[in-house]
């Protein structure tokens, strides 16, 4: 099997349903997971953005981040 870890982002903004889906994805198991959490969808694409980037440009015909 492959040892390389995958790596996992969990959006929730609830924290027990983050734990409950990572106990899931390492409940019987033999993989190897790198787990990273955000409260919101803006968070966890700003965990994917290189550091001090903008995640995404305004959606030019709303006052709302286009993704």
């Amino acid at each position: 099997m492959d040892k390389t870890a995958w790596r996992i982002l969990i959006i929730d903004d609830s924290p027990d349903d983050r734990a409950e889906v990572q106990w899931a994805l390492l409940n019987g198991s033999q993989r190897r997971y790198h787990f990273q959490e955000a409260e919101t969808g803006l968070d966890g694409i700003r965990a994917l953005q290189p550091p001090g980037s903008d995640p995404a440009p305004p959606h030019p015909q709303k006052d709302k981040w286009c993704i």
